[in-house]
């Protein structure tokens, strides 16, 4: 039985591009992953109920909050509201370490979105239901009467993409959000660099749209699509002390761990960032550009504010703490 667990999850984590879901798989039973992959199997429309929000901030921890309701929000306050991936609910990890980052550094109003129901369906489906996910954050910002020049959407994968719709469906109301970080947007089904901007994250989808890359052509897009494009360690996996081989592997955690570990990366990356931490970059031209056409060396703090644009090629430490 175990071994059977233990291909089964293997061919079926290999066959769904986002990492988010592996703290949760490999804590499963075996009838667990069955239910997952009958839950994966469903195509359907995305529903108001299907969307959850849950407000953090200093005074208020967790707090389910409805469109139109906005009595647990601080509206003096900034706003960050994270978006999971696919397979994802708001018990990922890097939900709750961020979460945590951004409440001790500045008191402010943190939302979790859970799509959970959307998530677990096939990527596919998830991929499709991405935009119907915007617009309903993009509502409920509205309905809680929310100032977008006060927002800031951090999106990992697939969820990267969700921002990007938030923020599309928010500048047909004529409100622009102040910020999206993509954490290595998902490729799968929108990395096709001749795909219209409309249909993926893009750079006029907020003032300011940054992204950092660390898994480009494989689980994550491999070209630009901000207006600041940090591509860490070539942009590509494997990332820095992420050996992408089951030669070794030993638990079922540590071959989806290794599967997955560039993809992820990227949350790690931002959470150090977020936390005082640095990027070191060469600005350069092209996604793929030489080191000799790369001019401009700089140290690239979190606190941006539009004046940085264009594609920063950083690199990292191969463990924590991963950034200067």
């Amino acid at each position: 039985m175990k071994v059977l667990k233990v291909l089964f999850t293997l061919f079926f984590a290999s066959s769904f591009p986002d990492p988010g879901y592996v703290q949760d798989l490999k804590d499963m039973s075996f009838v667990d992953i069955l239910r997952l992959y009958e839950d994966t199997s469903r195509l359907s429309a995305v529903r108001e109920n299907d969307v959850k929000f849950f407000i953090f901030n200093r005074g208020v921890e967790g707090v389910q909050q409805y469109h139109g309701s906005s009595d647990k929000i601080d509206h003096q306050k900034d706003t960050k509201i994270l978006v999971h991936g696919w397979l994802n609910n708001r018990k990922i990890t890097w939900y709750k370490n961020v979460t945590e980052a951004f409440l001790a550094r500045e008191d402010c109003n943190v939302i979790q979105v859970d799509w959970n129901r959307v998530a677990r369906s096939a990527y596919i489906s998830a991929a499709v239901g991405t935009k119907a996910v915007g617009q309903q954050i993009a509502d409920f910002i509205m309905s809680s009467d929310l100032d977008t020049a006060r927002i800031h959407i951090i999106g990992h994968s697939l969820g990267a993409h969700i921002a990007g719709f938030a923020g599309k469906a928010l500048k047909r109301h004529n409100k622009v959000l102040s910020r999206i970080t993509g954490l290595d947007p998902a490729g799968p089904y929108f990395g096709i660099f001749w795909q219209h901007p409309e249909e993926r994250l893009n750079k006029d989808d907020a003032l300011i749209v940054d992204s950092i890359h660390t898994d480009g052509g494989k689980y994550g897009v491999d070209f630009a699509l901000g207006t600041l494009d940090i591509v860490v360690n070539g942009g590509y996996s494997p990332q820095p002390g992420c050996i992408e081989s089951f030669g070794m592997v030993t638990t079922l955690g540590e071959a989806l761990g290794q599967g997955f570990c560039s993809h992820a990366r990227a949350t790690y990356y931002f959470l150090e960032w977020m936390n005082g931490g640095s990027f070191v970059c060469m600005m350069c031209p092209h996604w793929n550009s030489a080191p000799a056409d790369c001019q401009k060396r700089l140290k690239l703090e979190n606190n941006l504010d539009g004046t940085i644009t264009g594609i920063c090629r950083a690199t990292t430490n191969k463990h924590a703490p991963y950034l200067s």
